[in-house]
């Protein structure tokens, strides 16, 4: 039996064929692994900031002392509990709330993006009464809203 050009054309279609079939799943695969992995280090890289932030406040000579303070007067409940403080206090208690927050708008943000687990990050209402008493209205919002777009993918996702 001699081929044609044509015999061989549709050998070359159906090995192409074959082949384009084993690609895609060759990629569906790795992109299943790749995206396993960036949860992981999503994941590890919010743990670590956690337990960075743990300890660095567990170390700190000050900020224990003007937690007590604070939620001795009141606070977050009565955000005048904050006058408690004196102007450093008030300043360092600010920058600790300012990169706790960024730490968790970093970590809900990839939960918006599929990539990090919500349970992991602090309830709603948590930061957002401790932010706005010290005048960083921005920083809250910022986070409500991405609560509020984790809270509309579950909604749509039931």
């Amino acid at each position: 039996m001699q081929w044609t050009i044509q015999d061989l054309g549709a050998v070359g279609e159906f090995v192409s064929s074959i082949a384009v079939l084993v690609t895609l799943i060759y990629l569906a695969v790795q992109t299943h692994q790749t995206q396993k992995l960036v949860r992981g280090q999503t994941r590890q890289a919010f743990a670590d900031s956690t337990q960075f932030a743990l300890l660095t406040n567990a170390n700190s000579d000050y900020l224990p002392a003007i937690a007590v303070k604070l939620e001795a007067a009141g606070f977050p409940d009565d955000p005048r509990a904050i006058d408690v403080l004196d102007a450093t206090e008030q300043l360092r208690y600010r920058n600790y709330l300012l990169g706790n927050t960024h730490r968790i708008r970093s970590h809900l943000y990839h939960v918006t993006m599929g990539l990090a687990d919500r349970s992991l990050a602090p309830p709603r209402g948590t930061w957002e009464p401790r932010l706005r008493a010290f005048g960083l209205d921005d920083s809250a919002a910022d986070l409500e809203a991405l609560y509020e777009a984790i809270e509309q993918q579950g909604a749509s996702a039931r």
